[in-house]
């Protein structure tokens, strides 16, 4: 077994060029490379996480793209999120949201917070059955183009466990809305 120190390096390593290339391939080499030390994202199992689910919703009012996102447990056991990555405070610090219009991406402008891995207070419980709902302004930390552009937008987070050195993917559905600067 490897140190956690080396455990954590390779998830970053391994988050990072998820988040780049998200390529099932890619996933395959990361986990034969890393042999025993960790495999690929586990989804399935005792804490199965294809319960949870997350709905985005997107609202036009005047020059704010209010993107309105609702995480729902849908499993018999507490569901555990990271705060950051579900804007528990009303912010988004990370490009969390896919944004394309004509099949190229919005960039994200605003703040990258770089964290330590998550300690027990970065995690918000979700119960069974319950929901968390949260509304963020897009148009602040995204650089929406002018002009009149349709646009297709969805939210994908990497979520840590809080008692284990893993983690699972949470995706919404996809949404479109057109949006005139």
């Amino acid at each position: 077994m490897q140190p956690r120190t080396t455990r954590t390096v390779l998830n970053i390593i391994r988050r990072t060029l998820l988040d780049r290339l998200g390529s099932s391939l890619l996933l395959a080499a990361i986990s034969a490379s890393m042999g025993d030390a960790q495999t690929a994202p586990k989804q399935l199992g005792k804490n199965a996480m294809t319960s949870i689910s997350a709905h985005l919703d997107v609202q036009i009012l005047g020059a704010a793209v209010l993107a309105s996102l609702t995480i729902r447990n849908d499993s018999d056991a507490d569901a555990y999120l990271e705060k950051s990555k579900v804007f528990a405070d009303g912010e988004v610090t990370n490009d969390l949201f896919i944004i394309t219009a004509a099949d190229a991406l919005v960039p994200y402008k605003g703040i990258m917070v770089k964290r330590n891995s998550p300690a027990a207070d970065d995690f918000l419980t979700l119960p069974p059955g319950k929901e968390f709902k949260t509304t963020v302004d897009l148009s602040k930390t995204y650089s929406f183009p002018p002009g009149k552009h349709a646009y297709a937008i969805h939210y994908k987070a990497y979520h840590s466990y809080p008692s284990r050195d893993d983690f699972w993917i949470l995706r919404s559905n996809d949404v479109t809305f057109s949006l005139h600067r």
